[in-house]
């Protein structure tokens, strides 16, 4: 075969798989032919063909030996799930055809309804404990018949002013605290903890202060019924009036309280009517007052000194 210059070759741009190119073997000193196709292949290149679904896989150990093959269903000799926390299962392993169940676990946790209930939850979000509360309810009963034998207490939030004002975060708004260090009962408003406690002002009466009056004080003038005995009430007024219509006996007073002191204006109409004492009613010496004539006025002061002694100061005819 005569050598050809590359130079005097002419460029072949599209090749036919079925062309076929010489090929010089110089160590048997032969010249051999290979198609395009081959060639291609050999390189690499992806087989012609192939149907929908198949896959290309290798063929042989041979360097770019592949084909396009249907894969077919393989056999699988066991499967299993293990249950993990809180859960279980059940048929497995499998070897041919079954069914694997996962199921969840039982706690120690009771079936049912819990009243104000007070759980405990695990890291899976799993109740583990619950129990019902005591509850809110204060309604022990009715009153109108007598203490009832059994209440429940409501439950209120205590502890020191500090602690409950540290912990305002744990509180719901409206929820009941107790200072114990102030004896004093709060209320959580928003932020802050607002006291319920009546705030008196300084310049109100009260009954453990001693207090300076910068105002006049006055004290009612109860009427006293006419009658041949009359009882003052102490407990209604600490100034009466009695107006005679006849002779009458003033008795010992109900209510007396040691401490309370008042008068008693005693008036005659046109007639003079005298008056008798009951035995609570102490006078100077021991004697008893006369009352002035008609139309007059006398006036009785008096001050309590236990629950059966009353002193009496007598001062008579007031026109």
């Amino acid at each position: 075969m005569a050598n050809v210059k590359i130079s005097e070759l002419t460029a072949y741009t599209s090749p036919a798989g079925s062309d076929v190119l010489l090929i010089v073997d110089l160590v048997n000193d032969q010249t051999k032919k290979v198609t395009v196709s081959d060639l291609v292949q050999l390189a690499g290149g992806l087989p012609t063909g192939g149907t929908t679904g198949q896959t290309l896989i290798k063929a042989s150990n041979t360097d770019y030996d592949t084909t396009w093959t249907a894969l077919t269903n393989g056999t699988v000799t066991s499967v299993n799930i293990a249950g993990g926390t809180g859960l279980s299962s059940t048929g497995g392993p499998i070897t041919a055809a079954g069914t694997v169940i996962i199921s969840l676990d039982n706690t120690a946790v009771s079936a049912g309804s819990y009243t104000n209930a007070s759980i405990t939850v695990d890291a899976q979000g799993r109740i583990t404990a619950a129990s019902s509360g005591a509850g809110l309810t204060a309604d022990g009963g009715s009153f109108t018949s007598g203490t009832p034998s059994g209440r429940t207490a409501i439950r209120v939030a205590r502890g020191t002013y500090a602690n409950l004002n540290a912990s305002l975060a744990d509180l719901q708004d409206g929820e009941i605290c107790y200072a114990t260090d102030q004896d004093k009962v709060y209320v959580k408003e928003g932020s802050a903890l607002v006291s319920t406690q009546a705030v008196i002002p300084t310049d109100n009466a009260v009954t453990g202060t001693a207090q300076t009056f910068t105002a006049a004080q006055r004290g009612t003038i109860t009427t006293l019924t006419p009658g041949a005995t009359v009882t003052p009430d102490f407990a209604a007024s600490n100034n009466f009036s009695l107006t005679l219509g006849q002779t009458t006996t003033i008795a010992n007073p109900t209510n007396l309280v040691a401490g309370q002191s008042g008068s008693i204006f005693l008036v005659q109409g046109g007639s003079a009517y005298t008056a008798s004492w009951g035995s609570y009613w102490d006078f100077a010496s021991g004697t008893a007052p006369v009352l002035s004539g008609a139309s007059k006025v006398d006036r009785l002061d008096y001050i309590v000194r236990s629950t059966t002694s009353i002193h009496a100061v007598f001062t008579a005819d007031y026109s």
